[in-house]
């Protein structure tokens, strides 16, 4: 991916989510982790969009592909939030990027942790084909083969979990 060296040394401004509801009467500030369908990371000037592949492991991140709400009728109605707050990184806001690692399990990319000063972490993780968000590394994880790439743009070395 080419995105990856731009965002180095740039701030994270803020985290934007897809949120799925049973329809656009019942949109609320409380939800269920699941309902998140993809996430928009803005980084001063530059937007990431993650979200999980059709293959339901593995993820997709491109460049500023905005997120929209979508009206899916009888199926229920997706809302862009800003989700700063639900997440619990606003601290995190204005903080610069030090690196971005890809998360893999068996050879295909599961998730991507990116690190900020003061050794804040976010870890957005695809498990059976749902996008979890954390800050720290789940230590469930760890027995089940999930590896940090050793591979990773910035500048701050960080240890492998195996």
């Amino acid at each position: 991916m080419l995105l990856e060296p731009n965002l180095i040394g740039k701030p994270i401004t803020s985290v934007f989510g897809s949120v799925y509801f049973d329809n656009q009467n019942n949109i609320k500030e409380e939800f269920d982790e699941t309902d998140i369908i993809d996430f928009c990371i803005s980084f001063d000037d530059i937007n990431i969009t993650i979200k999980g592949s059709s293959d339901g492991e593995s993820l997709i991140i491109s460049p500023d592909s905005p997120l929209i709400n979508i009206d899916m009728q009888d199926q229920g109605y997706i809302q862009v939030m800003n989700l700063s707050k639900y997440l619990g990184i606003e601290d995190y806001l204005g903080l610069n990027l030090l690196t971005l690692r890809f998360i893999n399990l068996e050879q295909k990319s599961i998730g991507v942790l990116l690190t900020f000063p003061n050794e804040k972490e976010i870890y957005i993780i695809n498990l059976g084909d749902e996008l979890h968000f954390f800050k720290s590394f789940p230590n469930r994880l760890l027995p089940n083969g999930y590896k940090i790439m050793e591979q990773f743009y910035g500048n701050s070395p960080l240890s492998k979990l195996t």
